[in-house]
């Protein structure tokens, strides 16, 4: 991550920029991590050639003994380093409450920026940009729409001021962001990602950001360095303790699945032809589709894994990225015909 370290975030910040769909392991849980999926999130494959790592195993049962919530310092993104141990797996150790928080609740909201609003100013939906920013009276005795500069601050605690207008229009009221230029050229900006305002119980504002898709063209940003893998795998055959950088969003599937999950897809047959969904970032909404094959690996590396089993032929409706080969945890059985 070059010579700038990761931020350190607390939980209800965290939880609102990493998005609704964002799943974190309890400390003290079983889980199952998967070496494919960790080595999905490197810009390119990791080389195990010189490695003392067998790779017989395409999954280990691990405990979580340690979770740190954090920001990448280039593109702001935030990611959790997990420790896991294998030796542990079968221990009785305390479960902590998944919901515990370090921190206050926020009120957020998101916002998808398209090409408009890179060339122009951010138009925000009325209700969320209530809840967050400060009201604005209108002046019955003025024409001029009320406006203020508000301060926000990024995940890193850099401040940067926006220009937030309110105006009143035929169907309600238009709320706008301005005056945003050094933010979006300083942050990288591009259509498709999100902003996500987030207000504490102080009336602090902060504002974090979803990016579209991983940057890998880009030699001055990583994420996870295909050497973090085969580290990883060596240490989890040897059965000691080892991290992870886990992102979200990244287009591929979680890598580190709770027990339970695993267990329950490994025991659902999956038969070609079989009708499947799978939730979609929007609220109850699906992308549908069909098995078309179910295909164990059977190479030397990852043998007979789970990891993206199901090769699936999405309906054109709706049709999720990067999902070919799905996991049999990322998919439910539906009864729906096909388009």
């Amino acid at each position: 991550m070059g010579d700038r370290e990761p931020t350190r975030v607390a939980m209800p910040l965290w939880r609102a920029f990493a998005g609704p769909e964002a799943w974190l392991p309890p400390l003290g849980s079983r889980v199952y991590y998967f070496p494919p999926g960790h080595a999905e999130q490197c810009p390119s494959a990791p080389d195990f050639s010189a490695s003392e790592a067998s790779c017989t195993w395409s999954e280990f049962r691990c405990r979580v003994v340690d979770l740190v919530l954090l920001a990448h310092p280039e593109t702001d993104e935030v990611f959790a380093k997990i420790t896991l141990n294998p030796s542990q797996f079968q221990m009785n150790l305390p479960l902590a409450d998944p919901e515990a928080t370090d921190g206050e609740e926020v009120e957020w909201f998101s916002r998808m920026l398209l090409e408009n609003d890179l060339a122009h100013a951010v138009y925000l939906p009325a209700a969320s940009a209530r809840r967050v920013f400060p009201e604005l009276k209108h002046n019955a005795d003025s024409p001029r729409a009320p406006q203020e500069f508000i301060t926000v601050h990024d995940v890193h605690g850099n401040v940067s001021q926006f220009l937030y207008t309110v105006r009143q229009v035929d169907r309600g009221e238009s709320h706008r962001l301005s005056r945003w230029g050094p933010f979006k050229k300083s942050k990288k900006l591009v259509a498709g990602d999100s902003l996500v305002f987030a207000k504490d119980r102080g009336g602090k504002i902060s504002v974090g950001v979803r990016r579209t898709s991983r940057r890998f063209d880009s030699s001055d940003i990583t994420y996870v360095a295909p050497k973090e893998v085969v580290e990883a795998v060596e240490r989890a055959e040897r059965g000691e303790p080892f991290e992870v950088r886990y992102f979200l969003g990244a287009g591929t599937p979680h890598f580190v699945v709770a027990e339970e999950v695993v267990e329950m897809a490994r025991h659902v047959e999956w038969p070609v032809g079989t009708r499947v969904r799978m939730p979609l970032d929007a609220k109850d909404c699906f992308a549908r589709g069909t098995v078309s094959a179910v295909r164990f690996k059977l190479e030397f590396r990852w043998p007979m894994s789970l990891w993206r089993m199901l090769q699936v032929t999405w309906d054109p409706s709706n049709t999720p990225q990067n999902a070919t080969n799905v996991c049999p945890w990322q998919v439910q059985k539906d009864d729906t015909a096909p388009d």
